[in-house]
């Protein structure tokens, strides 16, 4: 079920697949329990049904009274929640305790994209520089970086984020050009090829777009 949601780090608005919907009723106020994680683009998982999230909520509860569904259902009706864990999900909770238990870049840095995967972007970032830490020639956590950088600097036309993301394409750039790489075991030569090219035009494209930007609004 698809609930809208409003992020209280960014201010987007955004329809998210909750799953199933466990009302909790209280004396003073009500809360929600949803089955699957509710995570913004940002990366906050600092969200709240928006008055029409509610709403959609409160006619999904009364279609459960009347027996003809069961997306939301009450925490104090004794249902049995049979709420089964994904394949991302079991993915995530392998690398998890890999990356735990083998503490190395190449770990760390899987681990640290299927965060990426589920928008944990800031958890992502901390990862990342942790496996640089462990190997600072490890080009993967650099790549995975400029990329979140990118990303942001993007969405919020910001310089400082593109300047991020250019440090790390640098970085990236002198990993690669130099010896012993650490290729993670999950990026070949040419795909590094590719990515610098393209990511190249990404960042002069922005650049040329935030420098546009900044002119019109000096007029």
């Amino acid at each position: 079920m698809r609930i809208e949601f409003l992020c209280e780090r960014c201010g987007k608005k955004s329809a998210i697949n909750t799953g199933q919907v466990v009302w909790l009723k209280g004396r003073k106020r009500n809360r929600f329990l949803f089955e699957r994680e509710i995570v913004c683009s940002c990366g906050s998982r600092k969200l709240k049904p928006t008055g029409r999230g509610r709403l959609k909520i409160r006619l999904m509860f009364l279609l459960f009274l009347l027996g003809l569904s069961r997306k939301v259902v009450l925490a104090d009706d004794k249902v049995s929640l049979d709420w089964k864990e994904t394949e991302l999900e079991k993915a995530g909770r392998r690398l998890r305790r890999e990356a735990r238990e083998k503490d190395d870049a190449s770990s760390l840095i899987k681990y640290a994209n299927y965060l990426i995967k589920i928008n944990r972007q800031d958890m992502a970032l901390a990862t990342l520089r942790k496996s640089i830490e462990k190997n600072p020639r490890t080009v993967a956590a650099h790549i995975s970086m400029c990329q979140i950088y990118l990303h942001r600097a993007e969405e919020k036309k910001s310089r400082r984020l593109l300047e991020k993301a250019e440090r790390h394409y640098e970085k990236a750039l002198k990993v690669y050009s130099g010896k012993k790489i650490n290729y993670a075991g999950i990026l070949r030569a040419y795909e590094i090829d590719d990515w610098i090219a393209k990511t190249r035009k990404d960042i002069n494209r922005l650049e040329k777009s935030l420098i546009h930007q900044a002119t019109r609004k000096k007029k």
